[in-house]
């Protein structure tokens, strides 16, 4: 992001309150902040990760560590 002020490149910080934290991109020549309200890189790719991980079935047609051998010798 570019600041709006100076057109210097900003860059990213976090800002703990508490329980509560606020990403924002910081000025570092007018120390301007811009809030963001969306989720970060990261955090999109976990969801992403976790939703794929849930939903996709294995090539053998069941989830991996459910399969129950019912053969004997």
């Amino acid at each position: 992001m570019i600041c709006r002020l100076c057109k210097v490149v900003m860059t990213s910080g976090t800002n703990y309150d508490g329980n509560n934290r606020r990403r924002y991109d910081e000025c570092p020549k007018c120390h301007d902040r811009v809030y963001n309200k969306g989720k970060n890189f990261q955090e999109i790719l976990h969801k992403e990760i976790e939703n794929k991980k849930d939903n996709v079935p294995s090539k053998f047609g069941h989830r991996a560590g459910t399969l129950s051998c019912s053969a004997t010798r």
